[in-house]
C-alpha cells in the first residue's frame, strides 16, 4: 500500500501536546495508519510526506503505536522543484 500526505499540515505541531493529540487531523491519520498496519498483513505500506517535519514527527508516532508494518518517506514537493525550475530559467541559472 501506498499513501500520500501533502503539504500545508505543519501547522499543528506548533500547538500544545493536549491539543495535538485531541486534534481531528491527528486522529484521522494515526487511525488510518493503524487499519492500514493491520490490513497490509506484513507486506508493508509506505507513507510518503512533503513535509520533512510531518515526515520525521509520523515517523516516530507510528514506531511509538507499533505500526510496523508502515515505512515513512520524505519526498520534495513537486511544486518547490517547479518553483526551483522556474527561476533557474527566469535567471539563467542552472
Amino acid at each position: 500500500m501506498i499513501e500520500a500526505k501533502g503539504l500545508g499540515m505543519e501547522w499543528m505541531l506548533k500547538w500544545p501536546e493536549d491539543k495535538l493529540y485531541k486534534s481531528k487531523f491527528y486522529r484521522a491519520i494515526m487511525d488510518q495508519a493503524g487499519r492500514q498496519n493491520v490490513a497490509s498483513a506484513g507486506r508493508g505500506v509506505d507513507y510518503y510526506f512533503a513535509s520533512k517535519k510531518m515526515a520525521d514527527f509520523y515517523d516516530l508516532e507510528f514506531a511509538r503505536k507499533g505500526y510496523n508494518n508502515i515505512l515513512v518517506h520524505h519526498v520534495e514537493a513537486i511544486i518547490k522543484k517547479i518553483k526551483l525550475w522556474l527561476r533557474s530559467l527566469i535567471t539563467g541559472l542552472d
